[in-house]
């Protein structure tokens, strides 16, 4: 990988995406995206590996969002903004159509494009303490319409509205409770649930489970155009009322 902070590695029939940057929060850098997408592609015609752990080091998030100091640097410049986007697409594009079983081991919090990515995945394992939501409103953030048809696969149509329409933060209990996430445990047992559930897929039939896959894909919300009402979106990142909320949450000095 470029720069580090996403790795893949493959151990028999599992394979394993780490993000990487903690001092960030796992921040995604436009780098970030591409890399990561280019490693799940890069499984796509192995017949080898049948599940896809998608992890982080540390138990405090999941993943990020967006950086936010490359966001700043092209907030205005409006076919870089577009150019985030297709790269974060890209990789939750990647995910929805791996062949693999993916797993999102949800050791710390995952909110915003966190939890975007963890509805990506076919399974989510949750920290029970960790914070889950996608709270955009707070910010003046419009999540993409293939985002929402994730969303609301993963989580149903009425939960996937309390979560967009309040800001609503769930814990990874409540998640549980709510049927987002297949389990939650205590923060030290996600890695070790989420190789569990890889353990049970690795031992089906593959050819079973890879066209249940696209079956469950087929009849399934989804938005492949991209493209289509993205402007909502583009004017939230590229908003005043972006930075201003944004400068509203950091401590006075």
């Amino acid at each position: 990988m470029s720069d580090g902070h996403v790795t893949l590695t493959v151990d028999g029939a599992v394979a394993r995406l780490v993000l990487d940057r903690p001092e960030r929060g796992h921040a995604w850098l436009r780098s970030m995206w591409s890399d990561a997408t280019a490693a799940v592609e890069g499984l796509a015609g192995s017949e080898d590996v049948l599940a896809l752990i998608l992890d982080s080091t540390g138990d405090r998030v999941f993943s990020g969002g967006a950086d936010l100091d490359e966001l700043r640097a092209i907030r205005s410049d409006r076919d870089e903004l577009v150019a985030l986007i297709e790269a974060a697409e890209g990789f939750m594009a990647a995910l929805e159509a791996a062949p693999q079983v993916t797993i999102a081991a949800m050791t710390g919090s995952a909110l915003g494009a966190g939890l975007l990515l963890a509805a990506a995945c076919d399974v989510r394992v949750a920290s029970e303490s960790a914070k889950l939501g996608v709270p955009a409103a707070t910010l003046g953030i419009v999540i993409s319409r293939p985002d929402i048809a994730r969303l609301v696969r993963a989580a149903g149509p009425a939960l996937a509205a309390e979560l967009l329409l309040t800001a609503r933060v769930l814990t990874g209990r409540e998640a549980h409770e709510r049927g987002l996430v297949a389990a939650a445990v205590a923060p030290e047992r996600v890695r070790d649930t989420a190789a569990e559930i890889a353990g049970r897929v690795t031992a089906l039939s593959p050819r079973s489970v890879r066209e249940m896959k696209r079956h469950l894909l087929a009849v399934s919300p989804r938005w492949e155009d991209l493209h289509t009402h993205m402007a909502a979106s583009l004017d939230g990142l590229g908003s005043d009322e972006l930075e201003e909320r944004l400068a509203a949450r950091r401590p006075s000095t």
